[in-house]
């Protein structure tokens, strides 16, 4: 892989305890965590407050910038936010009407409001764990990890090529855009406008969308003569091997998942009270 688009990609080099951990455990963890806060009850706040101080440890663990988990974070949650907070003015619950000027109203729903905020927190929890154990586990390890914990083969194989052919899609982008620039000038002078039309640029920029559909089709049909050429019978094979757990690492899996089911029973506890 290129160094620039390794640079794009999640992974972030670190010497750090989580980097060196089994990708296997980190998988456990993952899943653990990601099904944990997933079923934990609406408005558990006590035991939100305990995932995202496991969720602190994990970021120190990583060594990772808390500008660069935050970044990635908040990006993904943007999309959550835009659908969850239209509920909020449902009349739904308990809820008030407030009119700030005359002929315009709406309502505030209390009730919506504690669902859509404990959402809110639980999605940004499971998504900045994924960042972190994903910026501190190579895509290669994850696959191996996911292997040997039991994915069949075929969902690994495609997997792996879809990450492996994303690069080839960036690679593609950046021919086509060095294409445009190379036929491309700029003319001097105070009356002279750079590029044409919104609808100029609409037919470009489908132009290219088109090409660029016709040059992946094409550049995957020589990628996969160039596999069967090189004896590819369905499954990718890693040069490196997961090997057996330790007992160690076993005994780290068992304590993940009794975590995982002691926070759940702790949520439910303090629900039912």
């Amino acid at each position: 892989m290129p160094v620039d688009l390794e640079q794009r990609a999640s992974y972030e080099r670190r010497d750090s305890i989580l980097h060196g951990c089994d990708a296997r455990i980190k998988i456990a963890l993952l899943f653990v965590y990601l099904v944990t806060t997933a079923l934990l009850p609406i408005g558990a706040w006590v035991v939100y407050l305990l995932m995202g101080g496991i969720l602190l440890i994990a970021a120190v663990l990583s060594e990772l910038p808390a500008s660069f988990l935050l970044k990635r974070a908040l990006l993904l949650e943007v999309p959550i936010l835009l659908v969850l907070l239209p509920q909020i003015f449902l009349k739904s619950g308990s809820y008030v009407e407030i009119s700030p000027w005359q002929g315009f109203a709406f309502s505030l729903s209390f009730t919506r409001l504690e669902r859509v905020v404990s959402l809110l927190v639980r999605s940004w929890l499971s998504l900045q764990f994924a960042v972190i154990i994903t910026a501190a586990t190579r895509f290669e390890d994850l696959l191996i990890g996911l292997r040997a914990c039991g994915l069949p083969h075929l969902l690994t194989a495609i997997l792996g090529l879809m990450w492996r052919y994303l690069f080839v899609l960036v690679s593609e982008v950046q021919r086509l855009q060095q294409a445009r620039q190379a036929r491309s000038s700029v003319l001097a002078g105070p009356n002279w406008r750079l590029g044409g039309s919104l609808p100029w640029r609409a037919q470009v920029t489908g132009g290219m969308a088109g090409a660029l559909m016709l040059r992946s089709l094409d550049r995957s049909q020589r990628i996969y003569q160039a596999m069967q050429a090189r004896g590819y019978d369905g499954e990718i094979r890693a040069e490196a091997v997961a090997s057996a757990l330790t007992p160690a690492q076993r005994l780290q899996i068992v304590a993940i998942l009794l975590a995982g089911v002691g926070m759940l029973m702790l949520a439910n506890l303090m629900a039912a009270q």
